[in-house]
């Protein structure tokens, strides 16, 4: 690079026809040089040739050696002529060089040469008022930028503040519209389902296990009754006492079978007609716990015993119907808590009117569990009664049934979202902020499955709290989970949880 710019240097040296070798420079003769030196400012000031090579010519002490008075002092006068090209400091040291040494001019000859500088005038006393008057000008200019800088960081706030109220309201709107499309969704729905109703209830009555079980009951009170017919036939030289037994005999089997046929022939017309005849037979809703789901219905089996002689069928489950389900024909999962009102039809027991809970999990330390529910969980019930929510705590351990190394509890809180708001926050931990009870704010650790963490909104929670989510999984059994920690004072905290609810 160094080689290429001095090639280039030359080459513009050579174009001009300038020699800028202080040697062969100074072996010229004086006349010569005066003439290179008018040359060479004039083609430096057009930007021919570097100024700082002309510098060091000009700067070297040989170079007004062997000059007369004539030619020093006129090329003096071409030096002043363009001393404006050099720089600051260039100038200064050119001043006081040998050339302007040697050959300087006189204060008599300094006039006739720049005949165009005037003495300075002394200031009037005009000059001196417009001078203050300046000053009062800019004074005020600085007080009105500094005011106009308060006023607009004020508009920028208020600029902030609005766009958030657009983003909220705009993410209101965008709920709302959501909720009015998945109605008209529903009510279409239910509309094209209403035609269908009639035919899946005579569907369900025939594949009803009770009804099957009864026309089973008859099909064996039939062949029964046929083995005896049979029987009495070939039996019939008996003596007297045996044959009168068998005319009983029958009629008890004919009675039976004829119970069956019945029972079986009342049941398609309930099934044709749509009127299972219910009967609700508790006041207040029975938690339970969904064991089986088949598109349309399910099994559910309850938290709390049930005093009824139907009971004992179906290994003590609930049957469910999608009709029941709020919303209906929604979709639950297996292990899903449920509240539902128990009712009997004359066919068994069954759930109407039943609400899918809502589920968050918490992760309590070990200390933490134990001061809120005792030693070895004996307030876990009281809670749950109080809290009208349904707690179910894990403990993981090794295969060989010691305690793992994890430092919490996981604790699942089931029941509609008011309650869950309410239960946790009952199990939040409060961190008091500058002593003022008021203030305080509330911190809780969540426990999201990574299959999830896609569908949470965390800008519309940010709105509410301040939240952080563990850059690594924090529990891998029975399914990878991460950690979302929530923390805002009680207010926002509640509706922090609302909204991670209905998402």
């Amino acid at each position: 690079m160094g080689k290429s710019k001095g090639k280039l240097d030359a080459l513009l040296l050579e174009a001009a026809g300038v020699e800028l070798d202080p040697k062969k420079v100074l072996k010229m003769e004086p006349e010569e040089r005066a003439s290179w030196l008018s040359t060479a400012c004039r083609v430096a000031s057009e930007g021919a040739v570097k100024v700082s090579q002309l510098y060091n010519v000009l700067a070297s002490e040989k170079f007004a050696d062997g000059l007369n008075d004539k030619v020093g002092k006129r090329m003096h006068r071409t030096m002043l002529k363009y001393l404006h090209i050099f720089s600051d400091k260039q100038q200064r040291y050119l001043k006081q060089c040998g050339l302007a040494r040697d050959f300087g001019l006189n204060d008599k000859e300094a006039a006739k040469e720049l005949p165009d500088v005037k003495p300075a005038r002394r200031k009037s006393q005009s000059d001196e008022d417009a001078a203050v008057r300046m000053e009062e000008m800019m004074a005020r200019c600085r007080n009105f930028v500094r005011e106009k800088a308060q006023t607009y960081e004020e508009r920028m706030r208020e600029a902030e503040e609005q766009e958030r109220e657009a983003r909220r309201q705009e993410m209101l709107r965008r709920e709302r519209e959501e909720r009015e499309r998945l109605a008209r969704e529903w009510a279409e729905i239910a509309d094209w389902h209403r035609q269908l109703e009639g035919w899946e209830r005579s569907q369900l009555a025939i594949e009803d296990l009770r009804e099957q079980e009864r026309a089973r009951e008859a099909q064996e009170v039939r062949e029964a009754l046929e083995g005896k017919k049979s029987r009495s036939r070939s039996k019939r030289k008996r003596p007297l006492e045996e044959d009168q037994a068998w005319p009983a005999e029958e009629q008890m089997l004919e009675e039976e079978l004829r119970r069956a046929q019945h029972g079986h022939d009342l049941t398609k017309c309930f099934a044709a007609m749509g009127d299972f005849r219910r009967s609700r037979l508790s006041g207040a809703p029975i938690v339970g716990r969904v064991v089986e789901w088949k598109k349309t219905h399910g099994w559910i089996e309850p938290d709390c015993p049930i005093d009824h002689p139907e009971i004992v069928k179906h290994q003590g489950h609930i049957f469910v119907h999608g009709e029941d389900l709020v919303p209906k024909w929604r979709n639950l999962v297996a292990g899903a808590m449920v509240e539902f009102f128990l009712y009997y039809d004359g066919q068994g027991l069954g759930a109407e009117e039943c609400t899918a809970r809502k589920v968050l999990r918490v992760t309590l330390s070990w200390k933490q569990a134990q001061a809120m529910f005792g030693e070895t969980g004996e307030r876990l019930a009281d809670f749950e009664q109080r809290s009208q929510v349904t707690i179910r705590a894990y403990q993981w351990c090794q295969p060989d049934g010691s305690s793992s190394d994890l430092p919490f509890l996981l604790f699942e809180i089931w029941g509609r979202p008011q309650a869950v708001v309410d239960a946790i926050g009952a199990l939040a931990t409060r961190r008091e902020e500058d002593g003022n009870g008021a203030e305080d704010t509330l911190c809780v650790n969540l426990l999201l499955p990574e299959s999830r963490m896609w569908k949470v909104d965390l800008m519309q929670l940010q709105h509410y709290c301040s939240l952080e989510v563990s850059s690594s999984i924090t529990i891998t059994d029975p399914m990878p989970c991460r950690t979302l920690t929530i923390q805002a004072p009680l207010p926002n905290f509640r509706s922090s949880l609302h909204a991670l609810i209905m998402q």
